[in-house]
């Protein structure tokens, strides 16, 4: 049995964008996230990403707008403040993210950074096994610190899920066990972000 354990990572991301008009063109980059990414280095998300970008220009005397790009593709422009715009259900790959900020005197400042976005990973339940008056399977392919939900049910058809444990991942793998019940059961494993 094979799940998707991750269902998508929430961050955001913020670019400053400096020097926007007059003869200053220095411009300077602060990327922050909420999502526990670095901010320096490789900065990465688990597929589908959906995540916000946030430019913040100064230096200038006011701005028309700030266009953002996923690679060249548009994902919004900003007319006031705040600028944000949101790139939603990114596959896997590596994406350059621009900010183009335009002031009242048409100079532009422009700023980009580079994210990748990785393949979920794959939950695998194997070795299902009876020891005792326990049914037991093991689990590989958790994420450690995140949190792990196993359900079962007693139709694969019909029900709805019922949770026996949740636990943080302290490892890759770990031994599920439960007591023998009456009947069939299905098992599944998640992981949340």
């Amino acid at each position: 049995m094979r799940k998707i354990g991750i269902l998508g990572l929430v961050g955001v991301l913020a670019l400053v964008l400096a020097g926007c008009g007059g003869d200053d063109r220095h411009h300077t980059v602060v990327i922050q996230s909420l999502s526990d990414q670095p901010v320096d280095g490789d900065i990465g998300f688990t597929a589908p990403a959906t995540f916000t970008i946030t430019a913040v220009p100064s230096g200038g005397t006011g701005y028309y707008d700030v266009e953002f790009f996923v690679g060249t593709n548009s994902i919004g422009d900003v007319f006031a403040p705040p600028f944000t715009s949101t790139a939603t259900n990114l596959p896997a790959g590596t994406y350059t993210l621009t900010a183009i900020v335009t002031d009242y005197n048409y100079n532009q400042a422009t700023n980009a950074i580079t994210i990748t976005v990785r393949s979920a990973p794959s939950i695998v339940l194997n070795t299902p096994r009876i020891a005792g008056n326990q049914f037991l399977f093991d689990v590989a392919g958790l994420t450690v610190g995140q949190t792990n939900v196993v359900q079962y049910r007693t139709n694969l058809s019909t029900g709805t899920w019922t949770s026996t444990a949740t636990n943080v991942a302290t490892s890759s793998s770990r031994t599920v066990t439960n007591a023998l019940g009456g009947g069939l059961r299905f098992y599944r494993v998640f992981q949340s972000p």
